[in-house]
C-alpha cells in the first residue's frame, strides 16, 4: 500500500466518523428546529464542521503530492490522484442533485426554501468532495 493510498484511507473513515457524529450531534441536539433557533449549535455544528474541512485539507492527500514527483510520490500517485476529481465531482453532483430534488419537493407548495437548508447543503457537499477525494484516490488503485 502506498502513502497515498494510507492516508486516503486513513482519512475516508475519520472523515466518515466525524460525519456520522456530525449527524448524530445535529439530530441529538434537535434537529433542524434547534439549528435554526440556537445559535450555539449552530456555532458548534459549524466550528466541527470547519475542523473536519481543515483535517481534510491538511491530512487527505500529502501535500508532497500535490507538489509533483519525489520522496514518496511518484508519476502513478500522481495519475491518481488526478483521476479522483472525477469521483469527487460525481460525489458532490450526486449530493446536490439529492438536496434540490428533495427540497423542492418539499417546499413546493411554499414556493421559496428556507433559508437554513442552502446553508446545510453547502456543508454536505464540502463533506462529499472531502470523502470523494479519498474514495477517488482508493478506487484509482483498484482500477489502476
Amino acid at each position: 500500500m502506498t502513502a497515498l493510498q494510507r492516508r486516503a484511507l486513513v482519512s475516508l473513515v475519520i472523515g466518515l466518523v466525524w460525519t456520522a457524529a456530525l449527524v448524530v450531534l445535529f439530530v441529538s441536539r434537535g434537529g433542524i428546529e434547534t439549528f435554526t433557533s440556537d445559535d450555539s449549535t449552530r456555532v458548534l455544528l459549524s466550528v466541527l464542521f470547519v475542523l473536519m474541512l481543515l483535517f481534510s485539507g491538511f491530512f487527505g492527500v500529502p501535500w508532497k503530492a500535490r507538489k509533483g514527483p519525489g520522496g514518496d510520490v511518484d508519476e502513478r500517485d500522481l495519475s491518481v490522484l488526478q483521476r479522483a476529481t472525477q469521483v469527487q465531482l460525481v460525489a458532490v453532483m450526486l449530493t446536490l442533485a439529492g438536496w434540490a430534488i428533495a427540497l423542492t419537493e418539499c417546499y413546493w407548495d411554499e414556493g421559496a426554501v428556507p433559508v437554513v437548508w442552502p446553508n446545510l447543503m453547502m456543508y454536505s457537499a464540502l463533506i462529499a468532495s472531502a470523502l470523494g477525494q479519498s474514495l477517488g484516490v482508493l478506487i484509482g488503485y483498484r482500477r489502476g
